[in-house]
């Protein structure tokens, strides 16, 4: 049974001359023809995605300031993509809208930050990885009124098995020997625990995750996977899978003056080039996931 109460101030739909919009995506509800999502926070990537999509009823949706949607068939497949901030409120009134509105499968690409060293043998291709967040660790102060504290907060089996697989069939030839590591056009996807901050950016967010460092598979430290993953159990129909671009280490806050703007450029873009690759694999699972569940191909 769902909570009376919601969870984030201001969720819900308005309606005007008959027809429902979502008060955070903007998105008109009869318009929707898609129950599948895929959320990013680069704008870069979602405006690549905005020129290609084959825009369908409804079209382009501005919410909130940072919120921004376009429904079509992307790759052929019909599917939402959204751009949202990168802080954990953002993911949970998204998805809560969107849910109402019928979409179930949600995936999102964000980027975080690397805990420690990648295992040797990823290390030579540590700029051409992502990374598939098997667990989140709820330190964001959000995930914990979705969900009770204690339980796990773990993508979907479904999701994340189709994902595997259809990254596995975008493979130019497997360079790791048949392992069961799948390499997306020469993309690495590597497996961690993400510990989730409301921000990894504030001064103090390497001492919150320093009691995490060097526990088993705690690798990546992000702002929306764990709300996310809890979500699942606020809307037992959701299925949830968060993917993480990790270029850069968490480290103590360095003084402004150490602060490289031409380096920060360069992965930024590193980041839209690496999360635009992942997003064929994405959509694919996401076309393999709904077929599986609805027993068919999907006209």
């Amino acid at each position: 049974m769902m909570p009376a109460r919601p969870i984030v101030r201001g969720l819900g739909a308005v309606m005007h001359r008959g027809v429902s919009y979502g008060r955070v995506t903007g998105i008109k509800s009869y318009h929707t023809l898609a129950s599948s999502a895929v959320l990013v926070d680069s704008v870069e990537v979602y405006e690549r995605v905005e020129k290609t999509i084959e825009v369908v009823m409804g079209g382009r949706y501005t919410g909130y300031p940072g919120f921004r949607f376009v429904a079509g068939r992307y790759l052929d497949h019909p599917v939402i993509v959204g751009t949202i901030p990168p802080y954990p409120e953002a993911v949970v009134e998204v998805v809560s809208e969107l849910y109402m509105m019928g979409v179930r499968n949600f995936v999102m690409l964000t980027r975080g930050y690397r805990l420690g060293k990648l295992p040797v043998e990823s290390r030579s291709r540590e700029e051409d990885s992502i990374f598939i967040a098997v667990a989140a660790v709820p330190l964001d102060g959000v995930s914990e009124r979705v969900a009770a504290p204690g339980l796990p907060l773990m993508p979907s089996e479904a999701l994340l098995k189709h994902f595997i697989n259809a990254a596995k069939g975008e493979v130019e030839g497997i360079e790791s020997g048949g392992s069961e590591t799948p390499v997306i056009r020469g993309l690495e996807t590597l497996k961690g625990v993400t510990v989730t901050l409301k921000s990894p950016r504030m001064p103090w967010s390497y001492q919150e995750v320093e009691p995490y460092l060097g526990m088993r598979g705690v690798r990546l430290a992000d702002s929306v996977t764990a709300p996310l993953y809890a979500l699942q159990y606020y809307y037992s129909r959701v299925r949830a899978l968060s993917l993480i671009i990790a270029l850069k280490n968490l480290t103590p806050a360095a003084k402004p003056v150490e602060y490289d703007y031409e380096q920060a450029r360069r992965i930024q873009v590193k980041e839209a080039e690496i999360m635009s690759r992942a997003l064929i694999a994405v959509v694919e699972a996401l076309k393999r996931a709904e077929e599986a569940e609805s027993g068919g191909p999907r006209e």
